[in-house]
């Protein structure tokens, strides 16, 4: 923890420097015509030169021009230096190597072939200057029709597999070839922003009839149900409001639709329940794409019988590749994987009778710039001025009125369609793969651009609506300011000296300038509170509860038995949405092992959030060792649970910070614990 005063220290540090410099920065630049001035009318002197009245407050006037200019060199070389910046990392993302899926896929409309899939003595890896490729001498023939199945250990490379016959991981050596349409189903499942029919159609027309049969062959219908639009549910981003296992079979169902040659499936049933992931196979694999070339990756044993072939790949090479009965006899590795599934193939059906029993539903005014208006500086045009000024401040109010009808509006269309922008960009990254499996480039390439487009024709439109007023402002100036001199020239009195009308139009044109950066500067304020008003929304959402209740705080050694009893739990994701936990009654003794089984969308997953109060009980208690978990602070529970979500999240950082983020263990325990994991080799590989 030293380290990190050290950096807070002189963070501050470097914070207090910074506001010295930009005070002092501030005071040169206001103070500046006036040390320029007094600096040339000084040597102006000393070298005897004429000082008049005419050239002083000509040169004053002319001095005051170009001071804003002069400000925004600095703001120009800081523009500079940024474009230089992204350009640098423009080229970069240009000089990036290209991606090689056009070069493997190959045309099949109105062709024979031989083999769908052709990989010879092929060497593939993510990192091309690595020593060691992640796959090694990968040789595979995959016949039209035919089903395959890629089994192995974790990190065995069975996900880079059909990323590299998608054409996305670089190819050192060898051959890879693909013939005819693709469709990927990624392992963590990626679900675009949208309807449930607009992710299942993925660009592709309406089709009713294929449309249906896709939706039975996913078993999608019961789900479709307790939506409260069926499929045009709108799903939030990320697909946040439907369970791991919707968001699987949705996937499942959007590659089923497209109709294509060859499935690259990724582990698509690791998410669903037993029952479930039987009657996809056999309704999905077996039935629907029975004429279809497919490559499954999958750890559930049970199924591999069915397949024409099976690849067992360990450490990025193929050991072996036959069909399952051979297999068997002939590899002690697979005999290995069989054995362990059959000591646990008891358990299957108890979760399988279980989780019918399961539960159904599823499913979540401003400080303005007080612009002063000189009213004469003398009392004797003090009355003739004010005809100029009361007009000029009137029709000031009437155009920013007018102004502020459209800026407002314009600036919420901007903020509006720059965050569209931005979240389709990030959606776009996250599912490139799918993406690029499914051809599907093009379509995301021009949604974006109209994005881009509805953006520009708003800020555009904002940019306009702001020169329309800054132009009216200065025209306005310029009328007063004429008409002043007008009336000073025609109008004589003692004062109408040469000297006194210089100073006036001097004082005049900076008073000009003044009245139109002011003008400015609070239209630009109120329109910056629509930023204010979006924050304003944030502030009402509800809270969490407080970190710590001190008058409620556990033991240090809380939980001791970890004995868990729930009583009449309900809950729901919002006031008025639908009960998802209806009702729950259990005790867990403390030390006792617990599977929550059910079908997907069961709620198997909100409980575990409520345990966590990710989601605040409806109704009923949680105790655990006598405590009420919704009466102690949230620091105090999550601190003393442990949860290993069902998407993981990796932090960019090291493996440490990911394992130890404050710093709180030592590099023994954090190796025992990559021991555990079977994660130690892997680890030490990296660091050679």
């Amino acid at each position: 923890m030293p380290s990190v005063q050290l950096i807070l220290l002189t963070l501050n540090c470097m914070a207090e420097i910074i506001f010295s410099a930009v005070q002092i920065g501030m005071f040169l630049f206001w103070s500046s015509p006036i040390l320029v001035s007094a600096v040339t009318f000084w040597t102006c002197y000393s070298l005897g030169f004429e000082l008049s009245a005419s050239n002083v407050f000509t040169y004053l006037a002319t001095l005051r021009n170009v001071q804003e200019p002069i400000r925004q060199i600095s703001d120009v070389f800081g523009a500079f230096i940024e474009a230089k910046v992204s350009l640098s990392r423009i080229v970069y993302f240009l000089d990036a190597p290209e991606l090689e899926h056009r070069q493997t896929r190959k045309a099949s409309i109105g062709v024979e072939f031989e083999h769908s899939i052709l990989i010879r003595s092929s060497e593939i890896s993510w990192d091309t200057s690595a020593k060691k490729a992640t796959l090694r001498n990968i040789n595979l023939v995959v016949k039209p029709g035919e089903k395959v199945a890629i089994c192995g250990e974790v990190g065995s490379g069975k996900s880079t597999l059909l990323a590299a016959i998608l054409g996305e991981v670089p190819r050192i050596n060898g051959i890879v070839q693909v013939h005819g349409k693709i469709a990927y189903v990624s392992q963590s499942a990626w679900i675009q922003t949208g309807t449930i029919q607009e992710n299942i159609l993925f660009g592709s027309v309406m089709d009713h009839v294929r449309y249906q049969e896709t939706l039975e062959k996913c078993s999608l219908l019961k789900d479709l149900e307790m939506l409260p639009f069926h499929d045009l549910t709108q799903i939030g981003e990320r697909g946040v409001n439907l369970s791991g296992g919707q968001k699987q079979r949705i996937q499942l169902a959007r590659a089923l639709y497209q109709n294509a040659d060859v499935y690259l499936l990724d582990d698509p049933f690791s998410a669903v329940d037993a029952h479930t992931a039987t009657s996809l196979f056999n309704e999905y694999i077996i039935g629907a794409l029975s004429e279809k070339t497919v490559m499954l990756v999958t750890h559930q044993v049970d199924f591999l019988p069915s397949f024409n072939s099976i690849l067992l790949m360990s450490a990025g090479k193929i050991l072996k590749a036959a069909p399952y009965k051979e297999l068997l006899t002939s590899c002690q590795e697979f005999q290995h994987l069989v054995n362990v599934h059959n000591d646990t193939a008891g358990c299957e059906r108890q979760v399988e009778y279980a989780s019918k029993r399961k539960h159904k539903s599823s499913i979540e005014e401003i400080e303005k710039v007080k612009t002063e208006y000189p009213n004469g500086t003398y009392i004797c045009m003090a009355i003739c001025m004010a005809t100029l000024i009361i007009p000029t401040i009137y029709v000031t109010v009437l155009l920013q009125n007018y102004y502020f009808a459209s800026a407002k509006e314009l600036m919420r269309m901007n903020g509006t369609t720059k965050s569209a922008i931005a979240s389709h960009i990030a959606e776009s990254i996250a599912g490139a793969l799918t993406i690029r499996a499914f051809g599907e480039e093009d379509r995301f390439f021009s949604k974006n651009l109209d994005l881009i487009d509805a953006n520009a024709s708003a800020d555009f439109s904002r940019f306009s609506a702001n020169e329309w007023l800054i132009e009216r402002l200065e025209f306005l100036c310029a009328i007063v300011l004429s008409a002043s001199a007008l009336a000073i020239s025609l109008i004589h009195f003692d004062a109408s000296s040469s000297g006194f009308i210089g100073m006036t139009l001097s004082y005049g044109l900076s008073l000009n300038v003044f009245l139109a950066v002011s003008v400015q500067f609070q239209c630009m304020l109120e329109n910056s509170m629509i930023s204010v008003e979006r924050i304003e929304q944030y502030m009402h959402i509800p809270s969490e509860a407080p970190k710590v209740i001190d008058e409620n705080r556990p033991a240090d050694n809380w939980p001791t038995a970890g004995k868990m009893e729930i009583h009449d739990l309900k809950v729901r994701y919002r006031p008025n949405a639908p009960l998802v936990l209806r009702g729950i009654n259990c005790i867990i003794e403390g030390g006792y092992k617990i599977g929550i089984v059910g079908r997907t969308g069961s709620g198997k997953t909100t409980l575990i959030s409520v345990l966590f109060r990710l989601v605040e009980p409806t109704e009923g208690r949680i105790i655990v060792d006598d405590y009420d978990i919704c009466k102690i602070g949230l620091h105090d529970l999550r601190s003393r649970f442990g949860i290993i979500p069902q998407d993981p999240t990796v932090f960019s950082g090291s493996v440490r910070f990911n394992l130890d983020p404050l710093s709180e263990h030592t590099d023994y325990e954090i190796w025992e614990v990559l021991e555990k994991c079977q994660l130690r080799d892997a680890i030490r590989e990296k660091l050679l």
